[in-house]
């Protein structure tokens, strides 16, 4: 359900109507996935979508890097890191022009939020800025894998039992509300990211399923890429 500026959030009241960041983010993704698939997507969809972006990183964002969360009646409701890797990753996906002085500013929001992984981190915020980092690649992307992704890697549950595999969610920012199938689910996608080649030079992915047992997965990390992640199996049980 897009309207004029992006696309729209409403809770199960029916009582918020808002220009949404996080959701308009959610549909580029899907829509730029459909479009990888060779499927067609309406040119004027995704110009709608970044009508939203434009004034989500309008006003004092440029200057602060800090995106809109959400544009309701004229009032914009600031966001926070994860917000600003959302807008981001849209803006860069699309191509949009005149976006550097934005994502300049953006990748410094990024670079703070991921020196404070190891204290309590957001892997939902880091997921969303893991993908902006890859598009960007470079020094900052190579960083990013060694100073972020690979402490991600060290959080996962490493002692043998049930949990083995997983990321534990009393550790991250909203895990206690989204439970370890959320967590483990957002550490998988960035340690997959981690393992890409960066930008538009993506190739085949390497995580390879070495096996499969109901309810779990035996995943293993391979890559030609000197990462700390390297050679990591475990068998997640969710």
């Amino acid at each position: 359900d897009q309207v004029a500026f992006g696309a729209r959030e409403v809770d199960r009241a029916g009582s918020r109507d808002r220009d949404d960041t996080s959701v308009t983010c959610w549909q580029v993704m899907a829509m730029k996935a459909a479009e990888d698939a060779g499927l067609r997507v309406p040119k004027r969809t995704l110009e709608r979508a970044m009508l939203h972006f434009d004034r989500a990183r309008g006003g004092t964002a440029v200057d602060t890097g800090v995106a809109a969360y959400a544009v309701e009646e004229g009032r914009i409701e600031r966001g926070g890191p994860a917000v600003t890797a959302m807008a981001m990753l849209s803006l860069l996906s699309l191509n949009r022009k005149g976006q550097e002085g934005f994502v300049r500013k953006g990748l410094e929001v990024l670079r703070e939020e991921g020196g404070r992984v190891r204290e309590r981190p957001n892997l939902y915020g880091l997921y969303f800025s893991t993908l902006s980092m890859n598009l960007i690649g470079g020094p900052d992307w190579s960083r990013w894998k060694r100073e972020v992704c690979a402490p991600i890697a060290g959080m996962q549950v490493r002692a043998k039992g049930a949990r083995l595999g997983s990321w534990d969610p009393i550790r991250d920012a909203y895990g206690p509300d989204g439970g370890r199938v959320y967590t483990t689910a957002l550490g998988v996608l960035c340690l997959e990211k981690a393992r890409s080649v960066p930008g538009a030079a993506r190739g085949v992915t390497t995580w390879r399923r070495t096996g499969m047992v109901p309810n779990a997965s035996r995943l293993r990390v391979g890559d030609t890429e000197e990462l700390p992640l390297k050679a990591v199996q475990a068998r997640v049980r969710i």
